[in-house]
């Protein structure tokens, strides 16, 4: 991983699986008097990391519609409720990696 250093923002590049990607790392000063690039850089698919003096670093992400938002009470209760489920016999078993792709293909 290679780190250049560009008046106080740091550019993190690496390359996994051959892809380069790259993550803007930003201080909370930075990010607090521009905000709609950052959040446009976010958009954009780009990493983009809040780091603060006390509170720890942040990832800015979009939110997309496959993200959940959920209390730990609310997937507890999907849990429970998916396992009431299968007592009353409305799921699905699998044997082999061949069943599982045909059920996964049938969603």
């Amino acid at each position: 991983m290679k780190t250049i250093l560009v008046s106080k923002i740091f550019i993190l590049i690496f390359a996994p699986d051959k892809n380069v990607c790259t993550m803007v790392v930003i201080s909370s000063r930075d990010f607090r008097s521009n905000q709609s690039k950052y959040l446009a850089i976010a958009a954009s698919g780009q990493g983009v990391v809040l780091t603060t003096r006390n509170l720890g670093s942040f990832k800015i992400v979009p939110v997309n519609e496959d993200d959940t938002l959920m209390t730990k009470e609310e997937l507890y209760q999907k849990i429970d409720r998916g396992m009431q489920e299968i007592k009353e016999g409305k799921g699905y078993r699998v044997k082999t990696k061949e069943e599982l792709e045909r059920f996964l293909d049938s969603l």
